[in-house]
């Protein structure tokens, strides 16, 4: 089933972002527990990455009423494939971000010193 942009923006609008290394209370951990893999991390439901793992990349588990996602912002875009997680690391693109600035200022003064 195709998904409008109405309802991703409803969708949006309830979630609810969580502090990773936080500890969710119980009432938290029931609303969860369908979703969580013991296999991963810390093993526990008392963590939010195993209490949301089995739901990370897929839309419909929150088209279904979750209401809960990691708030990290760690990386730039992100995506679980054959059941692995990849992403870009944020501080990885800042810094090639600021390495390019450096450059990009380097050679206009150079550039600059040869016009005069």
């Amino acid at each position: 089933k195709e998904t409008s942009i109405k309802e991703m923006n409803e969708i949006f609008d309830r979630i609810i972002l969580v502090v990773e290394n936080s500890r969710p209370i119980a009432e938290r951990i029931a609303e969860c527990m369908k979703h969580y893999n013991g296999d991963v991390s810390t093993r526990t439901p008392e963590d939010w990455y195993c209490l949301l793992r089995a739901a990370q990349g897929d839309l419909n588990v929150y088209k279904n009423g979750l209401k809960y996602m990691i708030d990290n912002d760690m990386l730039l875009e992100h995506n679980l494939f054959v059941n692995n997680y990849y992403g870009t690391p944020k501080e990885y693109v800042d810094g090639m971000a600021e390495l390019a600035k450096k450059l990009w200022t380097s050679m206009n003064i150079k550039y600059d010193y040869f016009l005069n």
